[in-house]
């Protein structure tokens, strides 16, 4: 039997969330419970009701004027959840950005990746 991962994506485009649901419902080496999000506030609530395998957050939601309170976000999960482990998806390709997560994520993925690489990616952080 496949282990069952549990994961929370937030992003504020539900058609890009539609797209990633698709791709992890394609995964057949092992099963995902995929909950969505659109907006931080849903977070600790969905967290609180079942901790995450994994939680994959968008830097730029739609009530932020850049990615700065993407980032902080994601530090502030890092830091009051620790054992959570993070994926940032999003369509910022900054270096700087990349730098600045790299003690928080388990990877930056920007959205212009091929599909492939996001679900391969996916399935070794899940599995480690």
């Amino acid at each position: 039997m496949k282990q069952l991962y549990d994961i929370i994506h937030i992003d504020d485009n539900n058609a890009f969330l539609d797209i990633t649901e698709m791709l992890i419902d394609e995964i057949e080496e092992i099963n995902i419970n995929y909950r969505r999000a659109n907006d931080v506030e849903e977070i600790p609530l969905m967290i609180q009701e079942k901790f995450p395998d994994l939680l994959i957050s968008d830097l730029m939601l739609s009530s932020w004027d850049d990615a700065i309170p993407g980032v902080q976000f994601i530090k502030d999960m890092k830091n009051k959840y620790n054992d959570l482990k993070i994926i940032a998806l999003t369509s910022r390709a900054d270096k700087f950005l990349k730098i600045e997560l790299e003690n928080y994520v388990e990877k930056y993925i920007t959205k212009t990746n091929s599909d492939n690489y996001f679900k391969n990616e996916l399935i070794k952080i899940l599995k480690k």
